[in-house]
């Protein structure tokens, strides 16, 4: 149906942005790789020098990348939620 083709379209899309988004951090990776100074500072560089480690897939960076993005997103919007309803009363 069309709303499964546009939630299809839409998936996709979010997977090309965090495929995109790790392409970019493993060259950033890459060019500080033999500089002392480069440590990792987010999630995503932690699951990147993991990578190099302990050998995940791919794949398995990319779901825990969109478990981790969605994840996020939903926490904010749930306390943002609550918050304009506490204030509302």
């Amino acid at each position: 149906t069309g709303v499964d083709a546009r939630l299809d379209n839409m998936f996709t899309d979010f997977e090309r942005f965090i495929t995109t988004l790790i392409k970019h951090k493993r060259e950033i990776i890459e060019q500080n790789a033999n500089s002392e100074s480069w440590a990792p500072k987010d999630v995503l560089d932690y699951l990147l020098w993991s990578n190099s480690h302990n050998g995940l897939s791919d794949l398995e960076l990319l779901r825990n990348m969109n478990t981790f993005f969605i994840a996020g997103h939903e926490t904010t919007a749930v306390t943002l939620a609550n918050t304009v309803h506490y204030l509302a009363e």
